[in-house]
């Protein structure tokens, strides 16, 4: 059929009615809308065998087609072309569950159907996994593309034939109790949003149960900073339901009584046709850009005071928005504690002005942050204000206080590698150039001198000791030789190897790398640096920088990147003087009232005595929260007016308690001390370890007060550690 009758039920169903049409495939597109129309007038349509599939399907829908007639077979296919059409089938004999989608059914005869997780392992009944693909009707692979067919077409774990293969459908399904399977969707279409994993097509039967919605499609936006959020299309039943502020906030407000906040589309687009691609699914690539300014519940209002101008301006730029209103919620709009100091540095600077931690707390909109900015004291610490100069390097270069401890640390035990940092960087490219990779690595040594920085002593104290900047030879390992399941299995044994090799802080750059070669286009870049040198935003810092580099030197370019304007020693200088001023001394009034006296020491139940010299042995554990759980954290965090670190921290120390019995307990933990502009594009050790203590933990788990006694700490904790 022309694509005209594809996209238009009327005609579709005109040209079955004329031609007497009796078997057809009708496409996804257009199977809710034929339903309705033949359910509600059959005329004079004579079709007794329809087949559907390609995209989920309600079975409510079906339903229709079989109020139009009892006697209709409906067969619902399932198969990629990369298998010959059809891989399984389902025919629709018995009731519908309109609960659900519809199954796809069971393999056809000479062909295997696996569903897998990540790692090419069977999943249970119910657990969704990627629909894989092994028999008689596989393709051979994709024409003159020898890396797609390599990366879709595996070989068969489950085969002895060596020349089998699975091909890797990209689809989401699971196995049902009685051996059919329920195709769910593709594995693009179930998205990571703020760290839960969805599915679309939850979010999307949920606008469908809306009386005025009559489709809708779900899709993930992707911003300039790498963020996800979801945007709803949506077709209504009547024109009058359109665009409009109102429109959105009852649909927003009719999702929250179905579904968790994180579910909760961002984006709300009535359109009057999805774009379709010739052969009837909807193009999701071709759907129009939403309107960001209907993103937020409230009206928009325009910043228009001096002030709300500057807040706006510095908000956009750290939350990576075009367009923000005096109403917007810091922390609604993605804002977080490590965002907040980049807020009060670029505030000081730009008005003259001193801001404290919990001030975003307590006013978290531009209206009520600029409010209280208009009315105290513009006139900042001088020493606060003034910029940080470069320094000589023909002097001893001190050590931060930060940088201090784990010195300490690293002379005392200089056997153990705890502070080796290791990351692993996975790149896909089947022409990287390794030159420029390794030229990249080496202007970055160079760019930043904590790279190339050793620790001496001089005169009985640390000192730091810039080295020239060196030549990194990167070392690579092709792994290719080695069969498919050892290659990876061997890169990580190469890597644990290297994370567990010490540095010597007074000889050796504390900064190394290899390059391991998986195959044709998979590779691993493997860093390893000391802490003293580096912490996580150093490392999301190094990451793009070596990506701008890259892209620079592969076409031949100069380096695009400006020049620093301080290093990590001209950090350390500067703190060392802030040590000796009176400001330091409230801090350590405040330390001396929390820390002061006796300090408890936490007594767990233990299966052996506590070691009188530490070993260091020990291992991490993790737990996966469910969505659930994770999702009531977060709610619960919001109507406290805390975040979720605090919320977490607050129950970690009540199971300390509940293991231990004591109400009194001391929990380490580590903040990022980026408080100026000028430390943002730093690579170096840049936190400093803060000791929370609650001196009576009360049952009724006040986290207010919680909150206020972290804030304390954290507008405090500019004092090391050590000190």
């Amino acid at each position: 059929m022309p694509l005209e009758v594809l996209i238009d039920s009327e005609k579709f169903i005109n040209v079955i009615e004329k031609n007497h049409i009796t078997s057809a495939y009708i496409p996804p597109a257009l199977l809710d809308d034929v339903g309705k129309k033949l359910e509600v007038s059959p005329n004079n349509v004579k079709l007794n065998r329809m087949l559907v599939g390609v995209e989920p399907i309600k079975q409510r829908t079906l339903q229709r087609f079989r109020n139009f007639s009892k006697e209709i077979k409906i067969i619902n296919a399932y198969g990629p072309t990369e298998t010959t059409v059809c891989s399984t089938f389902f025919d629709f004999y018995t009731e519908f569950k309109t609960k659900r989608n519809t199954p796809i059914g069971k393999a056809i005869n000479n062909y295997e159907i696996y569903i897998l997780d990540k790692n090419l392992q069977p999943v249970p009944i119910g657990v969704s996994g990627e629909l894989h693909i092994a028999g008689a009707g596989l393709a051979r692979g994709y024409l003159n593309r020898p890396n797609l067919t390599k990366e879709k077409f595996i070989p068969n774990p489950f085969d002895d034939d060596p020349d089998s293969r699975l091909y890797k459908t990209g689809d989401l399904a699971k196995w049902l109790p009685d051996g059919n399977i329920e195709y769910l969707g593709r594995i693009d279409h179930q998205v990571k949003i703020r760290g839960f994993r969805i599915e679309l097509g939850e979010i999307e039967a949920a606008l469908l149960s809306r009386s005025a919605v009559k489709e809708t499609v779900l899709v993930a936006i992707e911003s300039k900073s790498g963020d996800k959020q979801l945007a709803a299309y949506i077709i209504t039943k009547k024109r009058t339901d359109k665009n409009s502020e109102k429109n959105i906030s009852e649909l927003r407000s009719f999702l929250k009584e179905k579904l968790p906040d994180y579910m909760i589309p961002a984006f709300f687009v009535f359109i009057d046709a999805f774009p379709l691609t010739p052969n009837g699914k909807i193009d999701r690539k071709a759907l129009p850009a939403p309107d960001l300014s209907l993103m937020r519940e409230h009206k928009f209002v325009t910043p228009k005071t001096e002030t709300e101008k500057i807040i706006a301006e510095i908000w956009k730029k750290i939350l990576n928005v075009e367009k923000i209103g005096i109403q917007d919620n810091f922390f609604e709009m993605g804002g977080h504690s490590l965002l907040i100091t980049q807020v009060i540095s670029q505030a000081r600077e730009a008005l003259q002005i001193n801001l404290a931690i919990y001030n975003l707390f307590d006013y978290p909109t531009i209206a009520m942050l600029a409010r209280y900015i208009e009315t105290v004291d513009r006139q900042p610490d001088l020493r606060q204000t003034q910029n940080i100069q470069p320094v000589s390097r023909q002097q001893n270069l001190p050590l931060s206080s930060f940088q201090e401890q784990l010195w300490f640390l690293a002379r005392l035990y200089p056997n153990i590698p705890f502070y080796n940092e290791c990351a692993i960087i996975k790149i896909t490219d089947s022409v990287l150039n390794i030159a420029a990779l390794e030229q990249s690595l080496n202007e970055i040594i160079k760019r930043h001198e904590a790279l190339r920085t050793t620790f001496t002593i001089v005169n009985g104290q640390p000192a730091q000791n810039i080295m020239p900047p060196p030549t990194l030879n990167l070392r690579v390992f092709d792994l290719r030789k080695l069969p498919n399941q050892q290659r990876e299995p061997e890169a990580i044994r190469l890597a644990t190897k290297e994370v567990k090799r010490c540095f010597d802080l007074a000889g050796d750059i504390l900064f190394r790398a290899f390059l391991a070669r998986i195959d044709e286009s998979q590779y691993s870049l493997y860093i390893t640096m000391h802490h003293v040198i580096t912490d996580g935003i150093s490392f999301s810092i190094f990451l793009k920088e070596l990506s701008v580099l890259y892209k620079a030197f592969s076409a031949g370019k100069p380096s695009p990147l400006q020049d620093m304007p301080i290093q990590y020693a001209d950090f350390a200088c500067w703190q060392q003087e802030q040590l000796s001023a009176d400001i330091i001394e409230t801090q350590l009034f405040y330390w001396k009232k929390i820390l002061g006296g006796n300090l408890p020491k936490l007594q767990l139940p233990y299966d052996h005595p506590r070691p009188k010299i530490p070993t260091f042995r020990g291992a991490k554990r993790y737990l996966a929260l469910s969505e659930k759980l994770t999702e009531n954290l977060k709610t619960l965090a919001k109507q406290e007016g805390v975040t979720l670190f605090m919320t977490l921290l607050a129950a970690f120390k009540t199971l300390l308690y509940r293991y231990s019995g004591q109400n009194d307990i001391i929990v380490g933990t580590v903040a990022s001390v980026r408080s100026r502009p000028e430390f943002e594009p730093l690579i170096g050790y840049l936190l400093n370890t803060l000791a929370r203590r609650r001196l009576t933990l009360i049952m009724t788990f006040p986290l207010k007060k919680w909150r206020k006694l972290l804030l304390q700490s954290g507008v405090l904790g500019k004092r090391p550690f050590r000190k």
